[in-house]
């Protein structure tokens, strides 16, 4: 008998899928919900990279939070 596993993503297609939640929130002006996503990523250990960090950025600047756009580009800029 053939036994079904579940699939697991992997660490990048997980940071793809962020990425384009982070994207959707940024569009619909959710800047809270981009951090919980951001938090999530850490919280499932994926990688963070400029295609998440930016969007985000612009997430929060966009409704002007403009000191939490800044502290995420100084920790996009740290993680590289």
């Amino acid at each position: 008998s053939l036994v079904h596993k579940e699939a697991v993503p992997d660490s990048e297609s997980l940071g793809i899928v962020y990425s384009f939640a982070i994207c959707a929130c940024d569009k619909a002006a959710e800047w809270t919900q981009v951090l919980l996503l951001l938090q999530g990523m850490v919280h499932r250990r994926v990688d963070r990279c400029r295609a998440t960090y930016t969007p985000a950025a612009q997430a929060c600047g966009h409704c002007g939070e403009w000191a939490k756009a800044f502290q995420l580009l100084r920790e996009m800029v740290d993680d590289d």
